[in-house]
């Protein structure tokens, strides 16, 4: 589904666009960062994940009647929805893309990066060559921002630094 991007993104996802820029391009030497919360877009939601939390928890002190031995359970359950609970930290860079977020660590370089997918409020960065394939949900990194600024600056940045990455492969 693509929404209304400065550029197309087929495009992108062929190495991105011709950009103009001299050799001593200050873009090209720099990263863009920012910090991105699921919780602070969408509080709603934080009561049903502490219940769940909850819930697991109970489950596993009355299946396993230790309670030290209950928290096993729950941080797994609390690690599958941290990517809500906690900030996620972002960074592209001419290198590739990080997110980080609790004990989660994710980064993609430019040469792995075979298809950029514009969902509106983010945009996913997948290393698989077919488009539907189906490991799709589960591959990549998504990143996620708040304003329609923050979006057109990622995009002229994957441009110009996938762009970069083409020529040096």
């Amino acid at each position: 589904m693509v929404t209304g991007s400065p550029r197309s993104l087929d495009q992108f996802n062929s190495a991105g666009p011709s950009l103009s820029h001299s050799e001593g391009n200050p873009k090209s030497d720099i990263s863009i960062t920012w910090t991105f919360s699921l919780l602070r877009s969408d509080p709603e939601k934080l009561p049903l994940v502490l219940a769940i939390i909850a819930i697991a928890y109970l489950i596993s002190l009355w299946g396993l009647h230790n309670p030290l031995l209950a928290i096993v359970p729950t941080l797994l359950v609390v690690s599958s929805v941290s990517e809500y609970l906690f900030p996620i930290h972002y960074s592209i860079s001419p290198a590739g893309i990080k997110a980080r977020w609790a004990w989660n660590d994710l980064d993609m370089k430019w040469e792995d990066v075979r298809h950029i997918y514009d969902l509106e409020t983010s945009l996913k960065f997948s290393p698989l060559s077919r488009k539907n394939s189906l490991f799709e949900g589960i591959r990549g990194i998504r990143v996620r921002f708040d304003t329609s600024e923050r979006r057109t600056e990622i995009l002229e940045a994957v441009a110009l630094w996938r762009k970069e990455a083409s020529k040096h492969a």
